[in-house]
C-alpha cells in the first residue's frame, strides 16, 4: 500500500511519525511523509521532506492510496473534495502538538459525517486499513459540518 503523511508545518507531531514508522515496517507499506517539524527520523519511510510546495503536495496526494493526515482545516478542504482514502489523526494539546485541542473537536464533526479518526495511536495499523474518502461524505451533511467548523472558527476571532 502506497501512504503520503501530512502533519503540517506548525508543531513537531513525533506521535504518529514514530507510531506509523513502527507499523510501516511490519506491513511493508511505501510511505513518503511530509513531516514538517518533527524531530524524530523514521528509519521504514520511502521519502520525507520537512515541507512541499502546494504542487508537490498534489503529487503526493494524487499517488497515495491512502492519506495520513492532521486535522487541519487547510489540509481538511484539500481532501474533502477528492476521492483518497484518508485517516484523520488530531494533534492534541496534552503531548504539546497543538495549542488547544481544536483538531480533536474537528474529527469528532467529521467522524459523524463518516470521517476515518485515529485518537489512539495503538488502533493507528487498524484505521489506516478501514480508511475511506472524505468525498464520502454526504453533501447535506457537508454544509452543517462546515457551519459547525465555521462557528468553531469564529469563537476565535
Amino acid at each position: 500500500m502506497k501512504i503520503f503523511v501530512t502533519i503540517g508545518t506548525a508543531l513537531p507531531f513525533d506521535r504518529l511519525i514514530k507510531e506509523l514508522d513502527d507499523v510501516t515496517g511490519k506491513n511493508k507499506w511505501t510511505v513518503n511523509a511530509q513531516i514538517g517539524n518533527s524531530t524524530c527520523e523514521p528509519n521504514n519511510f520511502k521519502a520525507t521532506f520537512q515541507f512541499l510546495k502546494p504542487s508537490d503536495l498534489k503529487k503526493e496526494i494524487d499517488s497515495a492510496e491512502v492519506v495520513v493526515m492532521h486535522a487541519g482545516v487547510g489540509t481538511i478542504l484539500d481532501l474533502i473534495n477528492i476521492d483518497r482514502k484518508c485517516v484523520l489523526v488530531p494533534r492534541l494539546k496534552q503531548f504539546g502538538e497543538a495549542v488547544d485541542d481544536h483538531q480533536l473537536q474537528i474529527c469528532k464533526e467529521l467522524e459523524k459525517q463518516g470521517a476515518v479518526v485515529c485518537y489512539d495511536m495503538e488502533n493507528l495499523e487498524k484505521s489506516i486499513k478501514k480508511a475511506k474518502p472524505l468525498s464520502k461524505i454526504d453533501p447535506k451533511e457537508y454544509k452543517q459540518l462546515k457551519s459547525n467548523i465555521n462557528k468553531y472558527i469564529d469563537s476565535f476571532i
